[in-house]
Formats: structure tokens, C-alpha cells, sequence
């Protein structure tokens, strides 16, 4: 994590290396052309989407097949009783984080936030 961090503040160590993305049928080396060539499978993503989601928008999450990759990360649905409880906890210090918010601002608005 801290050397992602690192990289994307400029503060990284690691140079950059080229990036080379391989298909069945050609080996893409121009960075260009590699972010074209995922830009075209991320959409063709989406796309497929809310067909394969659909048990998930009727609320029917216990239909969803998901496969385990170790690889991968899946984000639940926040409600909003463990968002209280999470946010109750905070200590209120002065201190931000990556959206540079302070703890005790975040604190003294939720409730007001929630309730919109």
C-alpha cells in the first residue's frame, strides 16, 4: 500500500517501467495505445453490467454467484446504522485524511449529512 502511495505522490523510489500489454494476437508497447486498448474492455464491462447485476438491483443478493479471487476486492453495501457506528468512533482529532477532511468536522456534521 505504502509504495502505491509513494508512487502516486511523486515520492516513489521505483522507476517507472514501460508498460507492455500482451493479447493473443499482438504485444502493445505504446502507452497510448495500451490505455485505448483498456479503455475498450472497461466499457465493454460496463456494458455487460446490468445484465449479470440484475438479482443484486432487485434486491436479491443471496442469487449472486460471485466467485472468490484472492486478487480481487468487492465492496459490500454500507448501511447507514454501520456508517454511525464507524463514524462514532472517530476521535474527533484535527488530524484529515486523503480528501483532507478533519475527524471532528466529519464527527459534527454526520448526522446532518445522513438525514439529506
Amino acid at each position: 500500500m505504502w509504495t502505491l502511495i509513494k508512487e502516486e505522490t511523486g515520492k516513489s523510489r521505483i522507476s517507472n517501467q514501460n508498460i507492455v500489454l500482451r493479447t493473443d494476437s499482438e504485444k502493445i508497447i505504446n502507452p497510448q495505445n495500451v490505455a485505448d486498448r483498456l479503455n475498450f474492455v472497461f466499457i465493454d464491462c460496463a456494458e455487460d453490467l446490468p445484465v449479470q447485476n440484475k438479482p443484486y438491483i432487485n434486491g436479491q443478493t443471496s442469487q449472486m454467484k460471485i466467485k472468490n479471487n484472492s486478487n480481487a476486492m468487492f465492496v459490500y453495501p454500507l448501511t447507514e446504522d454501520k456508517l454511525n457506528k464507524v463514524v462514532c468512533k472517530f476521535k474527533g482529532k484535527a488530524s484529515t485524511g486523503f480528501y483532507q477532511i478533519p475527524e471532528f468536522l466529519v464527527k459534527k456534521v454526520f448526522s446532518t449529512l445522513v438525514n439529506r
